[in-house]
């Protein structure tokens, strides 16, 4: 007898259940919202009167007890279908009048979070703070967009909600004092700006997200922060900062280049000389008096914000101004952000007021997408304002991960480039895979593509001894020819892979968890069906045969393709271009950590369908034996048992 599936939950983001490694509709909107109403308040008893308030408040049908104790029995048989009719369950219990939650251990990720948040607590108060911080990174990992996100309903209920985004406000303000701390700031970024897109009027969270940029070198997006916050609150409240908003702004303005902690890339990118020199003619351009655009564009981890930030540096050696806009992959971010945060920091360095400024911001921050002629207007209102700023000193404006940016930003784009701004050089930065580029992006791309001065930057893999300098810069050691040669066949001159795996303690094996964790986001929006495929390619290995794919994943060739053109798409993996018979993974890398992430239970079974499909197909493939033994090794009992009946 095998026991049950675990059952998951998850309420930090959009409410999800999972059993196993299925992933389970939570039945009818109300249903799922009973659901989480629960999981809100994970062990404590719900009266059903109350849950009647909460869900229908004075519009409660006169049969409302009778559809949440139907609710409940759906969600118990979703939860343990195969629990018997009017039981319990090990989950949704009965208490007096209500219900209650039971949570074990590991079932529900608010349970984790406020486990994990404790004992950071506990760490700091016996004096681990290196404990500490890492039971606050893994606390806030937990979190996938606001609590509930995407229900709606009465605003008590919805209050509740709040009160753990509040818990998680919380724990990132008090991870990101400590980690600024610890000098560690970049290890909370990601959840501070998850943080501040959730409340971007919450002043002790961007306060936070502010003095963290600085602490990690990254003044200029703390500034262009402190500006668009400030808007904000003057447009929406009609108040100014608070004062530790204002503080961590002033600290930010006054902290001493030394201090500043070493940048997490080295100051020049390596083996990017050609790119620099194309860029240097950029800013030549605009300090004379001229414009230029560039536009950069690789796949994840190729270093092209490193590329970006050095040619920042170098713009203000010059003497320009230098604004970034910053696009983020989150649901609740702002339209037009990244140009809040552009006109937001030419502000701060404008020495008098501008007439027609504030609606500027307020049209900025509104968000949607207004009709085309007001549309139009806005941007030439963004365009004669930098223009204006321009006059007094050459401006650098620079907008990072265009793939993310919302449709009016990326028509913004293609406005101001056709504009030509005297003494402005444009420079964009955009992922060409993982995801591929979505309409409006290539769109905003034909467009700038029309401007004369136009120039395209793709940064490719490094080679062998570029790798061997990042390796050199990254560790301080001298490599070995061999083992620079197994690690660029390893990430195939992926700087980012190449940094990561070069600060693991053995270069040869294993998988550092942050290339790990870079895997595991791309697969998490897979469906089922594609991530066992994906999976099964990584056990077959870096180069494979369609067909084999294709009979181990029980699927038909032409499902198989579709499937890999999504992931290929994520720059997973991809068609090899000498063959088009066979696949192979974009990096040695991304193969092991999808091989390393499949649970173990699933694990067996596959290699078993690869041995199988080997099987099945060794007269085409010639002679597979060692293959085939190692997949029915693998499978464990199961090889065995089918070894038996096949011998048989």
């Amino acid at each position: 007898m095998t026991d049950a599936p675990t059952v998951r939950l998850q309420i930090l983001g959009p409410p999800r259940v999972w059993r196993g490694d299925m992933e389970l509709d939570a039945g009818p909107r109300q249903q799922a919202y009973l659901l989480a109403l629960l999981l809100a308040r994970p062990g404590r008893p719900v009266s059903t009167n109350e849950l009647v308030d909460l869900i229908w408040s004075d519009d409660a049908p006169a049969s409302s007890l009778n559809v949440i104790h139907k609710y409940i029995g759906s969600l118990r048989h979703i939860l343990e279908p195969g629990l018997a009719a009017r039981k319990a369950g090990s989950h949704l219990i009965r208490r007096g009048s209500g219900y209650l939650f039971e949570v074990g251990p590991a079932v529900l990720d608010l349970v984790t979070f406020r486990d994990l948040v404790g004992r950071a607590g506990a760490e700091l108060a016996a004096g681990r703070p290196d404990a500490a911080l890492e039971r606050y990174q893994s606390a806030l990992r937990l979190w996938q967009g606001p609590a509930g996100d995407g229900l709606t309903g009465r605003p008590d209920a919805m209050a509740i909600f709040a009160g753990l985004n509040n818990e998680f406000f919380d724990a990132c303000v008090e991870a990101a004092g400590l980690a600024v701390r610890m000098g560690r700031p970049e290890s909370v970024l990601a959840p501070l700006h998850l943080a501040a897109s959730m409340a971007p009027l919450h002043e002790l969270v961007q306060a936070s997200l502010v003095t963290t940029l600085g602490a990690a070198g990254r003044p200029a997006q703390a500034v262009s922060l402190f500006g668009a916050v400030r808007a904000r609150l003057s447009d929406e409240l009609g108040i100014d900062p608070g004062q530790r908003l204002q503080q961590a702004y002033l600290r930010v303005l006054n902290q001493p280049v030394t201090d500043a902690p070493a940048p997490e890339t080295p100051a020049t990118p390596i083996g990017r000389a050609a790119e620099l020199a194309v860029l240097d003619r950029a800013l030549a351009a605009a300090t004379s008096g001229g414009s230029a655009l560039v536009v950069v564009q690789g796949e994840p981890g190729a270093g092209k914000t490193s590329l970006l930030e050095e040619a920042a540096a170098r713009a203000r050696k010059a003497g320009a101004l230098v604004v970034w806009g910053r696009c983020m992959d989150s649901d609740g971010t702002p339209a037009m952000w990244p140009w809040t945060q552009v006109v937001g920091a030419v502000l701060d360095e404008l020495p008098t007021a501008v007439p027609g400024l504030d609606r500027l911001m307020g049209s900025l921050g509104e968000g949607g997408r207004p009709d085309s002629g007001a549309r139009f207007r806005l941007f030439e209102q963004v365009v004669a304002f930098i223009t204006q700023a321009a006059a007094g000193r050459p401006i650098m404006v620079v907008v990072d991960d265009l793939h993310w940016a919302d449709p009016c930003s990326l028509e913004l784009f293609s406005h101001l480039a056709a504009s030509s701004p005297a003494a402005t050089v444009i420079l964009g930065a955009l992922r060409d895979r993982a995801p591929k580029p979505a309409p409006a992006l290539a769109r905003m791309l034909a467009a700038v593509a029309r401007r004369p001065d136009h120039r395209r930057i793709r940064l490719g893999p490094l080679g062998p001894a570029d790798v061997a300098e990042l390796v050199r810069r990254e560790t301080g050691r001298e490599p070995a020819g061999d083992d620079i040669r197994r690690l660029h066949a390893r990430t195939a001159g992926n700087p980012f892979l190449v940094r990561e795996l070069s600060r693991w303690p053995d270069t040869q094996a294993g998988v550092p968890s942050t290339v790990r964790d870079v895997v595991r986001d791309r697969m998490a929006g897979l469906d089922e069906s594609t991530r066992s495929l994906v999976r099964t390619a990584a056990l077959i290995g870096e180069q494979g045969d369609i067909g084999l794919l294709a009979r181990a994943a029980g699927v038909d060739v032409k499902a198989c393709l579709d499937r890999l053109e999504v992931l290929e798409g994520l720059a997973l993996l991809g068609p090899v271009r000498t063959d088009p018979y066979s696949f192979r993974f974009r990096h040695g890398l991304v193969r092991e950590s999808v091989a390393a992430s499949t649970p173990l239970r699933q694990l067996t079974r596959l290699h078993l369908s690869i041995a199988e499909a080997l099987d099945d197909g060794r007269q085409a493939l010639g002679s597979a034996a060692e293959r085939l033994a190692h997949h029915l090794w693998s499978a464990g009992p199961l090889g065995i048992h089918s070894s038996s009946r096949s011998a048989a």
